[in-house]
């Protein structure tokens, strides 16, 4: 999320001083590590820790067939959207996002409930 934070305030900051592309990540050669630790190595961790995450409970079959896949698919269209910078790549991947995760949360949510009855 670190990464991913930090690329999108990137984008937000190039976009709102108007400085183009090159010009922007040209500045970070001037500091290696910070932008390495900051940008470069975050930022694929958590398309890649999605898509594990998406293949886990695929594989464990711990939730439903169809959340598996929207989150494996939304961890390849997640960079595709903000890497290349198109908008509806991006959001599409943001709702293959919400929905699984979102089913998720509701059925952890009601289960945590059922047993707090039983209590």
């Amino acid at each position: 999320m670190f990464g991913t934070i930090s690329f999108g305030l990137q984008g937000f900051f190039e976009e709102s001083l108007g400085v183009v592309n090159r010009i922007a990540l040209s500045s970070f050669s001037e500091y290696p590590p910070q932008s390495l630790l900051v940008l470069w190595l975050p930022g694929p961790v958590f398309p890649l820790a999605l898509f594990v995450f998406g293949l886990m409970i695929g594989w464990t079959r711990a939730s439903p067939r169809w959340t598996a896949v929207f989150i494996c698919v939304a961890a390849i269209a997640f960079p595709a959207g903000r890497v290349l910078r198109v908008d509806w790549v991006a959001y599409l991947a943001d709702l293959l996002l919400v929905l699984p995760f979102s089913y998720l949360a509701w059925h952890a949510w009601r289960r945590a409930g059922a047993r707090s009855e039983n209590l």
